[in-house]
């Protein structure tokens, strides 16, 4: 059997860190950023490169909040040096709301990510194998539009949860394929979700997330809930989810979110990735790490982070001082 995620985090004298490193894979090997959106090979290619770099704890496929949309039949626009774009609303309407077909899983490029994990896993790499998938409810607005999924909370609470159920029955075939090719987790991003009340965020987002995580979660294969966008006042509502793993962006208060923690879950995060990562020096990233330690108070169940994707340009000697810290 697997070693469970969190009791490793929890447990092992060695600190870890969870880094989406595919990004920096990318400026190690030199290459565009399409290419790990698009080709199988580059994205594993880019994975092993920022692995063998800094000897990374996880290895993660790219954060890509483009692929469920795209299975939908959403257009996507590709751009060379930043990850793939929704290009417009697929749905525009309360009766294609209600028309919409939930695709199967396998489709577009959700392929090429069951072909990435699998080739990760071929490797036999003593490192968990992490695969992602994007949140319901920032799916839903994937599809809807962002500005017009938040209104239709508001004016018509049955046509959005429809479209969130349907988002989420698609996801849960996504997580499930990740399980069965053998991934020991899967990181679900929902950041639209954080930009809702508390209240809404319970109803819109934790209570579908809550269905995903009782289907899949076990010791096996642990679903690690992202929020880049969650502050400490949607604490509550995000437990709900009963996630294994919270990973959390800069607006989260961490040390609040531990002091809360009152069951066996993991809390992650939450160094800027642009204002500390991409904008200060190595010795400034050392400190930042350092001082992030310092407020957590070496809580066994903090394992810091990265508040979201690092951007391809960040100095790769700013990483080099991150693990520093992180293993000193």
């Amino acid at each position: 059997m697997k070693e469970d995620l969190v009791d490793d985090i929890q447990f092992n004298i060695k600190k870890k860190a969870l880094v989406f490193g595919t990004n920096i894979g990318v400026e190690i090997l030199k290459i565009p950023a399409i290419r790990i959106f698009t080709d199988v090979n580059a994205q594993v290619d880019a994975i092993i490169a920022f692995y063998e770099r800094f000897n990374a704890d996880f290895l993660i496929t790219a954060m890509d909040l483009s692929v469920e949309a795209e299975c939908f039949g959403s257009e996507i626009v590709f751009s060379q040096m930043e990850a793939p774009q929704v290009a417009d609303r697929l749905v525009v309407s309360l009766s294609e709301i209600e028309g919409l077909d939930v695709p199967s899983m396998g489709g577009c490029r959700s392929k090429n990510y069951m072909k990435v994990t699998e080739k990760l896993l071929s490797l036999n790499i003593l490192k968990p194998v992490i695969g992602g998938i994007i949140g319901p409810f920032t799916l839903a607005g994937r599809l809807f539009g962002a500005k017009e999924m938040f209104q239709l909370t508001i004016d018509n609470v049955h046509s959005a949860m429809s479209l969130i159920e349907k988002c989420n029955q698609f996801l849960m075939g996504f997580a499930k394929a990740y399980k069965e090719v053998g991934c020991q987790g899967v990181v679900v991003s929902e950041p639209s979700a954080g930009l809702l009340s508390p209240k809404a965020a319970t109803k819109y987002s934790s209570f579908f997330v809550k269905q995903l995580v009782q289907s899949l979660d076990s010791p096996a294969f642990r679903v690690i809930y992202h929020n880049c966008g969650a502050r400490a006042v949607h604490l509550d509502s995000i437990f709900e989810t009963g996630a294994s793993v919270l990973h959390f962006g800069a607006p989260m208060d961490i040390p609040a979110a531990l002091q809360r923690n009152k069951k066996n879950r993991i809390i992650s995060g939450n160094l800027n990735p642009v204002n500390v990562f991409l904008a200060n020096k190595k010795e400034i990233v050392f400190e930042k790490t350092i001082d992030l330690f310092r407020a957590t108070k070496n809580d066994r169940y903090f394992l810091i982070a990265p508040g979201c994707d690092l951007p391809v340009e960040t100095p790769l000697e700013n990483l080099s001082s991150f693990y520093s810290a992180v293993h000193s």
